[in-house]
């Protein structure tokens, strides 16, 4: 009891930390001039001839008549030359009119044709595209529309920790000395009523891995809140479906176990290693999302359920055969499935968040440095970084860094950052959205505590810490 005392003086606390201009049409109008020319020549008639002189005069009378009249035929050609270019004027005025209208709609056109384009495959009229094939070499897009505020969520700025489990090295629990093990606290899930959380110690192979249930309503200064334990199931990833059971991702196998840890309802061998498990709904069925470390795959299984037992997992979806390569070099881990079903997957190696629909479509995928688990509050996404021992957020939909970045308040928690043998680290994580998020300080350890029954030093183990907004 004096341990449990101890404890609650130490960690029961918390604290507040802060296009190119369009071508114009025109048209080009060619006009032809009429050009009339009259011409009337005196001729000269050799001889003396009075009468043919006259004849003469008299033929050029005539011609020179005909020649007025020419004249005459001319001007009136060219006066109707000039009504019809004046007729002619308001039109093609009206045409360059037209023209500039046209010239105006292609500029409207042609800004509509560079404004980006979010290819959203999960918007409703989205259409899936059943040839498309991922591509993790594709960059991102940086012409996205920028990210909005979605709704409520848990204020980055304000945020109060506190440790709210801890391993005690000093004590038992379940008949077994807690002073070697469990340690590497990884894999965290809440029950559906929050009362439960399930968490996963590796504890340096999987014969010797375990996952406890946690009790969050015990006061642990006068009573342990383990109340549930399971040996040989190691807890990398955990997930809890809508009826309460609870699935292991430990390894070579996938565990389904009851709430209560006591009896195993089905299992399944795993691709190579499977780090990453998440559980949902769609369209009734119940779907399990299994990620593989060294396979770099996604695999979707359709679950048989009968009653509240599982018999049998079939491989579906994803583009038909229930299986997505989604990065060979990634070293996958952690899997998670937003509020409108779209599946994440975290690449540790390869520094990425992909992102894909449940049919295999939408494929894409952020930069993010050491990301390890992912969790969704409200319209972010909430990343942990293992040994960069912090959490950032991106936007769930545009995938934008969102300011401020958090760490846990080391000193004043009484928590060593560097963890046991520098290998503190900040892995699982499990948020309730807009209240707050607990996340695992994987080999974490705290500064030096004095024992005061006998004056020697130890150290308390792979806390679960606790961070919530105002």
């Amino acid at each position: 009891m004096l341990h449990r005392a101890l404890l609650a003086g130490l960690f029961v606390c918390g604290c507040a930390v802060g296009c190119s201009d369009p071508a114009l049409l025109s048209d080009e109008d060619a006009g032809a001039d009429a050009a009339i020319v009259a011409h009337a020549d005196a001729v000269a008639i050799p001889g003396n001839d009075d009468a043919a002189m006259v004849a003469a005069r008299d033929d050029a009378t005539v011609v020179a008549d005909d020649a007025a009249v020419v004249a005459d035929d001319a001007a009136a050609v060219a006066d109707d030359a000039a009504a019809v270019a004046d007729d002619a004027a308001p039109i093609v005025a009206d045409d360059a009119a037209a023209d500039d209208a046209a010239a105006d709609d292609a500029a409207v056109i042609a800004d509509d044709a560079a404004a980006p384009v979010i290819d959203d495959a999960s918007a409703p009229d989205a259409e899936p595209n059943p040839d498309a094939e991922p591509n993790p070499d594709a960059e991102p897009n940086p012409d996205a529309a920028p990210p909005f505020d979605g709704g409520p969520s848990i204020d980055f700025n304000n945020l109060t920790w506190a440790v709210r489990n801890v391993i005690d090295p000093r004590a038992t629990e379940f008949g077994r000395s807690q002073l070697v093990a469990p340690r590497n606290l990884r894999g965290l899930a809440l029950s559906n009523d929050r009362r439960y959380l399930y968490a996963g110690y590796l504890n340096g192979s999987t014969a010797e891995a375990e996952v406890r249930q946690i009790d969050l309503t015990v006061n642990t200064t006068v009573a342990s809140p383990f109340v549930a334990s399971v040996i040989g199931v190691a807890g990398k990833a955990i997930a809890v479906d809508d009826v309460g059971r609870v699935y292991v991702a430990g390894e070579s196998t996938l565990t389904v176990l009851t709430s209560s840890l006591s009896q195993t309802l089905f299992s399944f061998p795993c691709t190579a290693r499977c780090d990453g498990v998440a559980v949902t709904r769609e369209l009734g069925a119940l779907i399990l999302y299994v990620s593989d470390r060294d396979a770099g795959t996604l695999e979707r299984r359709r679950l048989i359920e009968s009653g509240r037992t599982i018999t049998a997992g079939l491989l579906e979806g994803l583009g038909g055969t229930g299986e997505l390569v989604v990065d060979r070099t990634g070293s996958l881990r952690n899997v998670a499935i937003d509020p409108i079903g779209r599946i994440w997957v975290v690449a540790l190696a390869t520094n990425r968040i992909y992102r894909v629909n449940s049919d295999g479509t939408g494929f894409t995928w952020a930069q993010v440095n050491q990301p390890f688990d992912i969790d969704f509050d409200g319209p972010y996404v909430i990343i942990t970084h293992n040994l960069a021992r912090t959490l950032t957020r991106i936007e769930r939909d545009f995938l934008f860094p969102v300011a401020p970045a958090a760490a846990p308040p080391w000193a004043f928690l009484r928590l060593d950052p560097i963890g046991q043998n520098n290998l503190g680290a900040l892995t699982g994580l499990v948020v309730i959205p807009d209240v707050g998020f607990y996340v695992a300080n994987e080999s974490g350890s705290s500064l030096p505590i004095v024992d005061p029954n006998n004056g020697s030093t130890f150290r308390l183990a792979d806390p679960v810490i606790w961070a919530e907004g105002p």
